[in-house]
């Protein structure tokens, strides 16, 4: 169940699970809590429920963890997305690592699960190409059958080499018709070899000079015979089967000495290299678009991840990060630097790494500099701007009396336009990444939102004239919103501007 009341539901939550102290301090789960695994894991339960919902059916979430609750963390990730969905385990090197006993802690688990493991395509954009045997040892499941290959096949022996018969040891290639001589490193004539073949129909295909792909997509360059009369194939490299150690992706320490150079000062402890978010970003929205998912986005590394892919790609993917305001510590570097929550440390990093790309890229002098959108726009979780009816069957007559007295104000007298458009546009069903623009129609400030497929006046404090709405119905927006307390009781205005919207066709919504 989600309450509609968004009255500090953080501060809520945070003690439902354990997370605040006594003094309200937002705390790490220490391991000399008595419910150590417990809390954990009331904290992460709801957050991976509701990113698996969030998932397409095609989506991947990618969780690190440490040694402390890797084995927890397993557990509850094949409750909530299914054994069948778990695609990996893998192991990221996080560089010298810490002293942890008897050993030291040098890696970190990496879990990788599918919302929908069936619907989830090999992973793409490997670059090079793939060669390989073209037969198979001949059995039940890969009976043997036979194939034509053209004279003019690359043949790599030398000039006079014959085969005839049947040659091989568990993979047995046999000649069945034509004479299989070697001149110029190609087969004189047709012939036609019977064997367990690999890849039967795409031989059928790529021999009749048909385009030719794999069951995965990757494109079929040749088949040959090699020097023994063995077939082999060679095909473009494009699925990529990462191993399950992630190798030279970058280290922990490498990411703080990066980030301290952005910043200036060590502003941020443990911080996720960027290439290890790229690296995995690559794999899954290999296509250029897509949006990533950051709940715990600490100093920003998903989303300076992305921007840095986008760069180099031109690619168009999206990055939503989310952090609680986490104070820093008091005595920390980031605090003496001014940053007094760690949402703080999240968006100037964003922004420095922004700047930093931007730079890079006009310097390349590439022309995609120009169009480069390294901008951003943040959003905090706060109460309605508008007006909520409290009440339920037992309120008595004076308190509801007073309650339709508070319903005349539609908004909150100090709430900002901005605010009032962020919250009409997810009442509306608009992406909060909207194109929203400023302007000015007969003397009246308005928002246009998505080329002016929307007009918003939110400004209670100055009364429109009607001619200044007939204006900006004029415009003939497809809807067009304005707040209830703009009329300032003006019901003849209200029914007018009413009647404007009809003759043109423009969609009326008063907030």
């Amino acid at each position: 169940m989600y309450e509609d009341d968004y009255t500090d539901p953080i501060g809520t939550y945070l003690d439902i699970t354990g997370q605040r102290d006594d003094d309200g301090k937002l705390s790490t789960n220490t391991e000399s809590s008595g419910r150590f695994h417990s809390n954990w894991l009331n904290m992460m339960y709801p957050r991976l429920k509701l990113a698996r919902n969030l998932l397409r059916e095609d989506g991947v979430i990618v969780v690190s963890i440490d040694d402390h609750e890797d084995a927890k963390l397993r557990l509850l990730c094949d409750e909530l997305f299914g054994e069948q969905n778990f695609i990996a385990s893998l192991t990221w090197p996080v560089g010298a690592g810490t002293q942890a006993g008897h050993f030291v802690r040098a890696t970190e688990a990496v879990l990788v699960y599918a919302k929908q493991k069936r619907k989830l395509k090999n992973f793409r954009g490997g670059n090079g190409v793939i060669e390989d045997r073209a037969t198979k040892k001949i059995s039940a499941k890969n009976p043997e059958s036979i194939i034509t290959f053209p004279a003019g096949t690359r043949f790599e022996a030398p000039d006079g080499t014959e085969f005839s018969g049947t040659w091989g040891q568990k993979e047995k290639i046999t000649l069945v018709t034509g004479e299989m001589k070697a001149r110029d490193k190609k087969l004189i004539n047709d012939v036609q070899l019977s064997a367990g073949w690999a890849m039967a129909d795409q031989m059928r295909s790529f021999f009749k000079g048909e385009e030719t792909f794999d069951s995965k997509g990757q494109k079929v360059l040749e088949f040959y015979i090699n020097a023994q009369g063995g077939v082999r194939y060679k095909k473009e490299r494009s699925v990529v089967n990462p191993p399950t150690i992630l190798k030279d992706l970058g280290t922990t320490s490498e990411a703080t000495k990066y980030l301290d150079d952005l910043f200036g000062t060590h502003i941020f402890n443990f911080p996720k290299p960027v290439g290890l978010i790229r690296f995995f970003i690559s794999l899954l929205l290999n296509d250029g678009s897509g949006v990533v998912l950051d709940f715990f986005a600490g100093s920003g590394t998903t989303a300076h991840a992305v921007m840095a892919l986008n760069a180099e790609d031109g690619g168009n993917r999206r990055c939503i990060s989310v952090q609680l305001p986490e104070r820093t510590d008091e005595k920390s570097e980031a605090r003496k630097a001014g940053y007094e929550t760690i949402s703080e440390i999240t968006r100037e990093r964003i922004r420095r790494a922004g700047s930093k790309i931007l730079a890079e890229e006009v310097s390349k002098l590439d022309g995609r500099a120009e169009t480069l959108d390294v901008g951003f726009r943040a959003y905090k979780l706060v109460d309605t701007n508008f007006t909520k009816w409290h009440a339920d069957a037992s309120v008595d007559a004076d308190k509801l009396s007073d309650l339709f007295m508070q319903m005349g104000d539609s908004t909150d007298d100090a709430a900002r336009p901005e605010a009032l458009l962020t919250e009409v546009l997810l009442k509306l069903g608009f992406s909060l990444t909207e194109q929203v623009e400023n302007m000015d129609v007969a003397d009246l400030q308005v928002f246009s939102v998505a080329n002016g497929l929307m007009l918003a006046y939110l400004n209670e404090h100055v009364k429109p004239t009607l001619e200044q709405l007939r204006a900006l119905v004029a415009l003939e927006p497809e809807r067009f919103v304005l707040l209830e307390d703009a009329f300032q009781g003006d019901d003849e205005l209200k029914t007018n501007l009413v009647q404007e919207c009809r003759i043109h066709g423009v969609d009326l919504w008063t907030v």
